[in-house]
């Protein structure tokens, strides 16, 4: 794979919910972690819409099936 190139998920992956996720951790502190089990390919932190405040609360996906 070249370094242009953004490595795809596999289609029959799903996205991953997490709940009580401590409020000082970041999309890169997550990625440390869950990279523990494989590569990741999104992560997602739900935030209030309004104020854009960390709910405790992400989605993740691996790219490969696990």
């Amino acid at each position: 794979m070249n370094n242009n190139s953004v490595e795809q998920p596999d289609p029959d992956n799903i996205k991953m919910f997490v709940g009580q996720v401590p409020h000082d951790m970041d999309e890169n502190d997550l990625r440390k972690l869950f990279e523990e089990f494989g590569r990741v390919h999104q992560i997602n932190i739900l935030r209030d819409k309004i104020t854009g405040s960390h709910r405790g609360k992400c989605y993740y996906m691996f790219v490969n099936h696990l």
